[in-house]
């Protein structure tokens, strides 16, 4: 048989690799009866013709090949190299913090490379290649940090800072004095789904 696959020579961790098969019988009548894949670690052998896509544990490069053999039972093979690349660390400063609003808050991004700054609400001054903002969002916002290496794989890490916006309570009480240890309902607004109801004691 004619055994041949096709495949990146390189991908980023955590990206699962893939091959496609491009195997032939030597004569159009030698039907190929068996595929036999090895990734080179230790995910042991894969019998397909098509085999689905394969994920690398670590970092490094690993010798794939595929071993085809016919109805007469002869056989070929083909090796490949595939290099598994590293990703980009990348982390951020605060993580899911809350803020009043109006207030200013610094993002730090931590990365040794190419940065870049996003936000899920738009309208917002950043600097995207900078290690430092500083913000000050209207509204609950999540930051992005996008981290891209020399081999170009990426990593994201990302930020969720609650804005507590500005409202107001009252009491269900029309006066202004209750007993000792008296609790009393506050209404606010306006009402945030996420605040559990509460009652307050008097002191």
């Amino acid at each position: 048989p004619q055994i041949s696959f096709n495949s990146e020579n390189s991908i980023c961790f955590d990206i699962p690799f893939t091959v496609q098969n491009a195997s032939l019988p030597y004569l159009s009548g030698d039907s190929i009866v068996s595929y036999k894949w090895n990734f080179g670690d230790s995910s042991g052998i894969v019998s397909a013709f098509q085999p689905n896509p394969h994920h690398y544990g670590s970092e490094g490069s690993f010798s794939v090949s595929l071993t085809g053999t016919d109805i007469n039972g002869c056989k070929d093979s083909m090796n490949r190299t595939v290099i598994v690349r590293p990703k980009p660390f990348v982390w951020i400063i605060p993580k899911n913090k809350s803020y009043c609003q109006g207030n200013s808050n610094r993002m730090i991004a931590y990365t040794s490379d190419q940065l870049n700054w996003s936000a899920s609400l738009s309208g917002l001054s950043l600097c995207p290649p900078c290690d430092t903002n500083q913000v000050n969002p209207p509204h609950s916002t999540t930051f992005y940090a996008t981290s891209t290496n020399e081999f170009n794989c990426v990593s994201i890490d990302s930020s969720y800072i609650r804005i507590m916006e500005p409202f107001s309570a009252s009491t269900d009480i029309p006066y202004t004095s209750v007993c000792e240890a008296a609790e009393s309902q506050l209404s606010v607004s306006p009402a945030e789904k996420n605040w559990p109801e509460k009652r307050f004691g008097w002191c």
